[in-house]
């Protein structure tokens, strides 16, 4: 069995650290005093100038400021000493801040030793990336409005044209001229029509009479009984009935045969008007047409030209509106190095380290003890 007696109590611990206690007292003050002669004699204060920006609809893109750049621009237009400030030294004390509320504002901050220099880089760079977005929207704006001035011109030279030809159609006075054409044409194809149709009609009211003439003609004795002569026999005279029948069928006759010359006529001349009805009709169609055409196009180009310089208008007027919330106040306390809060903080890492030595140096000083029990 094995027993080990190696326990200290609570008042050893205070024991040894009151036998120290001015070492540790002296640590303690050697510390603080040590950071508070840093912090407030030795350290470089850096102050921090802030100012916002707000830039409607898009975050404010980080990467132009940080630019080397722009950067450079802003180191020349200050005249800084080249020396001190180079892009890239200026880049490390500047801090873009995207606002967590609206993605539109953003917070810019400038760390600088001199407090004034850092609020003359903030309002320097923030001018000038206002006027760098407002110059850059311009120019998109710019060349979107002359491609719809583009666009315009080509459809206002298109909807001159179109208005030219409407107009040189409608003062040659081809539509009514063809209008006049084709009523005179119909009118006498119609008539020719008629004609035909009435006389066909005639023609087999004239067959049909004919027939019906030949019939009794040929049940009509051409002659029939006169009076006796002297020697007292029967004489034979005409027949009224069947000279007046042939009178009547030659008259027929004659009407059919002047009819068929003048069907025949017809049936020669119809097809001609038809053909020039047809082609003056397909013409006038057409021409109308064309004009339907040509006021659909102005109508749609006018629109088009409506709608273009709407759009222009719109663009015009949306240039965003880049603007500072409030310009950089010049910082009267430094952010860093904290004087009050180094001193604390060193006076109690002092105490904390000089606790550490002063048990590190009792427990190397104090007899070892080796208890063994068997």
């Amino acid at each position: 069995m094995t027993s080990y007696s190696d326990e200290i109590d609570l008042r050893a611990y205070i024991d040894v650290l009151w036998r120290w206690r001015w070492f540790l007292v002296v640590v303690v003050l050697v510390a603080g005093l040590t950071a508070g002669i840093l912090s407030f004699f030795v350290l470089t204060p850096v102050y921090e100038a802030s100012v916002q920006i707000m830039v409607p609809k898009d975050p404010l893109p980080a990467e132009i400021i940080l630019s080397p750049s722009f950067l450079q621009r802003i180191i020349e237009e200050l005249d800084l000493p080249e020396d001190k400030y180079t892009p890239f030294t200026l880049n490390e004390s500047i801090t873009v801040e995207p606002s967590k509320a609206s993605s539109s504002l953003t917070t810019l901050k400038v760390q600088n030793s001199d407090p004034n220099l850092a609020t003359s880089i903030a309002d320097t760079i923030a001018k000038d990336f206002l006027a760098f977005v407002r110059d850059k929207n311009i120019e998109a704006i710019s060349s979107s409005v002359s491609y719809l001035q583009a666009q315009k011109a080509t459809a206002s030279s298109q909807l001159a044209k179109q208005r030219s030809e409407r107009d040189a159609i409608r003062q040659s006075g081809r539509v009514e001229a063809l209008q006049r054409e084709g009523d005179r044409l119909w009118s006498r194809v119609s008539d020719y029509r008629s004609q035909l149709s009435s006389g066909q009609v005639r023609e087999n009211e004239l067959l049909k009479g004919m027939a019906e003439l030949e019939g009794l003609i040929a049940v009509t004795p051409e002659k029939v009984d006169g009076p006796p002569d002297w020697s007292g026999h029967v004489t034979k005279i005409p027949n009224e009935t069947y000279q007046r029948y042939e009178q009547s069928l030659g008259f027929k006759k004659v009407e059919l045969s002047e009819l068929k010359v003048r069907l025949e006529e017809i049936k020669a001349l119809l097809p001609t008007f038809e053909s020039e009805y047809a082609d003056a009709y397909s013409r006038l169609v057409s021409l109308q047409r064309t004009l339907q055409d040509l006021d659909t196009n102005i109508g749609e180009l006018t629109a088009q030209i409506s709608t273009l310089e709407s759009r222009m208008n719109q663009l015009s007027m949306s240039l965003p509106q880049t603007s500072l919330v409030g310009q950089a106040i010049t910082p009267e306390n430094p952010i860093r190095p904290r004087k009050l809060l180094n001193t604390a903080v060193a006076s109690v890492l002092g105490g904390f380290v000089s606790v550490f030595a002063v048990f590190f140096i009792e427990y190397w000083r104090s007899p070892r003890k080796d208890a063994k029990a068997y």
